[in-house]
């Protein structure tokens, strides 16, 4: 805002929206067009039964029945298209698409081809949708003569969540894991003020942290100013020169409750934890032959069974309902559809076919039974000792913890791990994490209250309730 730009956000906030102050129009945004909560119905945009969505500071009724991509698209179509060419743009457009749930538009879902995957082939004709959104955002731009003077970033926020039809395949691990599947975003920046001509571009691995994008974007608006108290690097001259980067480290996550984090410094990648989880390779596109086979391997058996009619009627009852729980497992059975819009009837279907549940990866903290201040009341330590409380509890819970050592650079997908055979670059690695949690600030997360419930605010989504 300081350098005069106006500044829109069109899509999910999910940063807080407990007071106004928390909200977009109160955070530097002079516009916004989109949702408060992390997940919502495409169509009815209702989380739980409640509504959420807002044109500013106002519930917008009027977006109901229409699918959030069209939505978004056409909103910010909407603003390049009115916007002053004389001032500068910033546009911050989080898609709701291609998170959950599984619901994509009829025609999309019609028009592609399908994998033999029906959790599978709706998250594709979302994507589908994504990415006829983003095409015609560009020919507007375009079109306004606007696409000479533009920065176009396209990225995640962490890897696709297996459970509902995403894929990080060949990575390990999903979403809510410190695997490389669940952290290791891609994405591609674009627009003519990179100069790079039509049909040309360039692959740059060089390491990046989503922390990087705030001082990255503000040098490419012409601010200058120093990294100092900053997470971020400036990566501006990276991207647009290839030159090298100057991050040589990067802090996937630390926490105490439980202990687990990881830290990469160069290409080695330090991961600890009391168990991981969620760490298999997932390949879902894998999974369609394993379908076809399990579906057909239960109706022959069912068949031998009913000839030779010996069985018991426990064991027929079993089989019948196996034979019933198979045939609502057919794609046939699984997706709901309607006008506009397919679905599954059940977002279990997915979890069941790529053999994963979305809790196991919403679930960031997975043994959260333990407290600090329990250990500390009873720690014994050399009173002159510089250690904080949280390096103390990191010490003593260090030999207990399994731990993975990754050159991430040359095995990428996390298979061969180092851990005993580089104690040096462990040792190395640990006292870097160790000295971080020096620093280390215990979260703050207020005690859980009914007030902020949207039958409290006529069944919507709401602010004014802390």
């Amino acid at each position: 805002e300081k350098l005069g730009y106006t500044n829109h956000i069109v899509g999910k906030w999910h940063l807080g929206f407990c007071k106004w102050e928390y909200t977009p129009t109160w955070r530097g945004f002079h516009n916004f067009y989109g949702y408060y909560t992390g997940a919502e119905h495409y169509f009815e945009h209702t989380r739980d039964k409640f509504f959420d969505f807002r044109q500013n500071m106002n519930i917008n009724f009027e977006a109901k029945g229409s699918y959030s991509t069209d939505l978004f698209t056409r909103e910010a179509v909407k603003i390049i298209k009115h916007h002053n060419k004389r001032d500068p743009l910033f546009l911050y457009l989080p898609f709701q698409a291609v998170h959950a749930p599984l619901e994509a538009p009829k025609l999309d879902y019609e028009k592609n081809s399908k994998t033999g995957i029906p959790p599978r082939d709706i998250y594709r004709a979302m994507l589908s949708r994504m990415d006829s959104g983003v095409a015609e955002i560009v020919q507007t731009l375009k079109d306004k003569g606007e696409w000479d003077n533009t920065l176009l970033v396209f990225t995640t926020d962490n890897g696709g969540a297996v459970s509902q039809a995403g894929s990080n395949h060949p990575l390990r691990g999903t979403k809510g894991t410190l695997f490389e599947g669940g952290t290791h975003g891609v994405g591609f920046v674009a627009g003519g003020v990179l100069g790079l001509g039509t049909g040309s571009g360039v692959n740059n691995s060089r390491l990046m942290h989503i922390t990087d994008w705030y001082p990255t974007l503000l040098s490419a608006a012409g601010q200058n100013f120093t990294n100092d108290g900053l997470d971020g690097v400036d990566q501006w001259n990276v991207i647009r020169n290839g030159v090298n980067s100057t991050r040589t480290e990067m802090v996937y996550n630390m926490k105490m409750l439980p202990p687990q984090g990881a830290i990469r410094i160069g290409s080695y990648k330090l991961m600890y934890a009391n168990k991981f989880h969620k760490d298999g390779w997932y390949n879902v596109d894998a999974t369609k032959d394993m379908f076809k086979k399990q579906r057909n391997l239960k109706y022959k058996k069912l068949q031998v069974l009913n000839k030779k009619n010996t069985h018991r009627r426990s064991r027929y009852m079993k089989r019948k309902k196996s034979h019933y729980w198979d045939k609502k497992m057919h794609k046939d059975h699984m997706i709901k559809s309607s006008d506009k819009k397919v679905s599954l009837k059940h977002a279990k279907y997915a979890e069941s076919i790529f053999n994963i549940k979305s809790a196991d990866e919403d679930n960031e903290f997975d043994e959260e039974d333990e407290k600090i201040a329990d250990e500390n009341d009873n720690d014994e330590y050399d009173q002159k000792s510089v250690d904080s409380p949280t390096q103390r509890l990191f010490d003593r819970r260090w030999p207990k913890l399994q731990k993975h050592l990754f050159n991430v650079v040359e095995d990428p997908e996390e298979r061969n791990d180092l851990l005993d055979t580089h104690p040096e670059i462990v040792e190395r690695l640990r006292l870097r994490v160790r000295e971080l949690l020096g620093s280390f600030v215990e979260r703050d997360y207020p005690d859980p209250t009914n007030k902020g419930k949207p039958k409290n605010f006529h069944n919507v989504w709401s602010p004014g309730w802390c």
